[in-house]
């Protein structure tokens, strides 16, 4: 529970709660969590004759019956709150105390027919992993021990672990939006006011625990922090350089905490999300390992924790890796619905979407946010000429346009030599894809398509304009139009437009906005330098060969 002595200056001041987190602090703060102990083990525990490290090893099983022998040492006057951990802890009260303290606290058991319980024990479990991550990432750094910061780690989660027993219901609907999709602290400022993480601050200042001794907060800064770090992760050969500033930040003794208490509630909610694999890409720049290493020993730790619970009424972590990826991100539920919707009405009705950056009011949907860091991994392969041939160069980049921008469907129109007509060449994201590219499109004069290729650059097409241009582009183009809006843009070899690129979001009720279209300007011109490089390869081969082969 106790975070490391270097940590303090780091910390700094906590902000006074909110009146909403110190009104849900108070109510925690007197809550009794149920002890997950037998009758057995218990009469164990408060035997005369056990040793310490043999109690030690059974309030490890155990850690909310822990948790109050942490915090009656932590109280002792003369340490000053530096507890290093559960040994240190009972080294300090003594076996008489350490068992006062255990008796006092013995109430209620774990009972999964409760309201509230088996929830208290899923968050639980996702604590303890967590803590699991920290032992497993920091152990070579500290040889002395890890325990006092692995407890800090389960420290984060307290009111996550106690706040299903205080309101049962209302915790059991956070758990069905974020299964829908929603983010899961978005979900608890909706429903409580605050999130979390400051009702457990709170609930540590009225449970007496030292400031000193609080586990670190994630503030509004935390998230630029990770998604900074992310983007210097270890994947090509060699680890890249950090930035003074990201190195300055990953080396903060609290940065290990929150990284395994982000990351293991973040594969909780879905281990194939994409802010999952943001943050693996930190841990790879916090640890200084290669990325598919990083992945590897946190599926093993899942794994391996899972192996570890007893309780079967429980999803383990590791188990949700067999699981397959969720669908597209759902909208978020309005705070005010009626509690009466069910689960599948609110699936039903909501429309897929990706991480939220944006709110469009007319549609009232969300939008996706672009991976600046796939986009530009792939702008430098195509710069180095990596790919050699037109089909590996199109398919990388429709990959990049769907995961790094959101775009999820394109075309690529072409003019071969000595023609007027416009043939694809490519397409991905159709539903017949094969049968468009078969398409061959003859230009209008007054067309958008001839405009285009005569003066070149791009264009991107809002909602509000998708009938006017509609009615300039040859059938079948004009029944492909989405009422979300579409982009176009030409692509140019030796200075002169020899073709096209449409894309758009692949859903009527995903908008067009300025981050699609900067984006699709990149892939277009980089789609452009693929073919110059082309080029120049297959010229570069002509001109070897000797006359006449």
């Amino acid at each position: 529970m106790m975070s490391h002595p270097e940590s303090m200056s780091e910390i700094g001041q906590f902000p006074a709660p909110s009146p909403q987190a110190e009104t849900w602090g108070k109510r925690l703060a007197e809550l009794e969590a149920p002890i997950l102990s037998q009758r057995q083990q218990l009469q164990r525990m408060l035997s005369p004759s056990i040793s310490l490290l043999d109690l030690e090893h059974a309030l490890a099983a155990d850690p909310m019956l822990a948790w109050p022998v942490l915090l009656k040492a932590a109280q002792l006057p003369r340490i000053g709150g530096q507890v290093q951990g559960l040994q240190h802890a009972l080294n300090l009260l003594g076996l008489d105390k350490t068992q006062a303290c255990i008796r006092a606290h013995s109430k209620p058991a774990y009972d999964r027919n409760q309201p509230g319980h088996t929830h208290y024990l899923q968050a639980l479990s996702v604590g303890e992993f967590a803590a699991q991550l920290l032992r497993l990432w920091e152990s070579p750094q500290y040889p002395g021990g890890t325990e006092h910061m692995a407890w800090s780690t389960m420290l984060l989660s307290l009111g996550r672990y106690l706040m299903p027993l205080l309101e049962p219901k209302l915790m059991a609907q956070l758990e069905r939006r974020v299964a829908l999709g929603e983010r899961r602290s978005r979900v608890e400022h909706s429903l409580l006011g605050c999130n979390l993480a400051e009702i457990t601050i709170a609930m540590l200042r009225l449970k007496g625990l030292p400031e000193s001794q609080w586990p670190p907060m994630i503030d509004s800064r935390t998230p630029r922090h990770i998604a900074a770090a992310g983007h210097f992760a270890w994947t090509d050969i060699m680890a890249p350089e950090l930035p003074r500033h990201i190195a300055l930040w990953l080396r903060r003794p609290n940065t290990g905490m929150l990284l395994a208490h982000l990351l293991a509630w973040r594969a909780y909610d879905g281990w194939y999300d994409r802010a999952t694999w943001r943050l693996l890409h930190t841990v790879s720049a916090y640890l200084n390992q290669p990325l598919s290493q990083v992945v590897a020993s946190v599926h093993h730790c899942a794994a391996r924790t899972s192996r570890l619970q007893r309780h079967t009424e429980i999803v383990t972590v590791g188990e949700l890796l067999l699981h397959p990826p969720r669908a597209p991100r759902t909208l978020n539920t309005d705070p005010t619905e009626s509690r009466s919707h069910t689960e599948s009405q609110r699936a039903a009705t909501a429309a897929p979407a990706l991480q939220t950056t944006s709110h469009d009011d007319a549609l009232n949907v969300t939008t996706p946010a672009p991976d600046i860091h796939h986009l530009k991994q792939w702008l430098k392969a195509v710069q180095q000429g990596q790919y050699t041939d037109l089909r590996a160069l199109m398919h990388s980049a429709a990959i990049t346009m769907t995961k790094g921008l959101g775009i999820e469907r394109c075309l690529l129109l072409m003019r071969p030599p000595k023609s007027e007509a416009l043939r694809c060449y490519y397409a991905h994201g159709f539903v017949e894809p094969d049968h468009l590219r078969q398409l061959t499109l003859t230009e209008h004069s007054d067309g958008v398509l001839a405009r285009m290729m005569n003066d070149g650059g791009a264009l991107k097409v809002n909602a509000d304009r998708v009938n006017a241009i509609k009615r300039q582009l040859p059938p079948p183009l004009n029944t492909l139009c989405l009422q979300s809006g579409l982009l176009l843009a030409s692509i140019h070899l030796n200075h002169h437009v020899v073709g096209l690129l449409w894309a758009d979001t692949g859903h009527a009720e995903i908008q067009l906005h300025d981050q699609h279209y900067l984006g699709f300007k990149k892939v277009a011109q980089a789609i452009s330098h693929g073919f110059a490089l082309q080029a120049k390869g297959r010229q570069a081969i002509r001109t070897s060969q000797p006359p006449g082969s």
